[in-house]
């Protein structure tokens, strides 16, 4: 069974390598920059390196949302499905998984633009 306290360090160690990872490369959500409807024409290699792009993020939002979902679970089982941490992983949870299907939708698009068997 896990002590509260190695508990406590491995959940800042993720929370700050998430923040950290946000720094970097932020979420594509409505707030901060709307993505469009359909991707921009581009350029044969432009498009497969957007795919290949895309679809890394959108299997590094799976990920991460995956984590917050345990994390929601866990606290949920441990304080009650309405704790306030509880909610808050889900919530995360939630907006990364949102996430990960428009950066999995964006990255289908730009395959199609790609011939097929080309790979760049």
């Amino acid at each position: 069974m896990m002590k509260p306290t190695y508990f406590r360090a491995a959940s800042a160690i993720s929370m700050a390598s998430l923040l950290a990872a946000c720094a970097i490369q932020p979420a594509p959500t409505t707030q901060s920059q709307p993505a469009p409807a359909r991707p921009e024409v581009a350029t044969q290699h432009e498009a497969g390196e957007l795919a290949f792009r895309y679809g890394q993020q959108a299997a590094e939002y799976r990920e991460l949302a995956t984590r917050f979902d345990i994390e929601a679970r866990w606290y949920g089982g441990r304080f009650g499905e309405q704790d306030p941490q509880a909610r808050q992983s889900q919530a995360k949870a939630q907006e990364l998984w949102a996430a990960a299907k428009e950066a999995e939708e964006l990255a289908r698009e730009y395959r199609r633009q790609v011939p097929h068997g080309r790979m760049y």
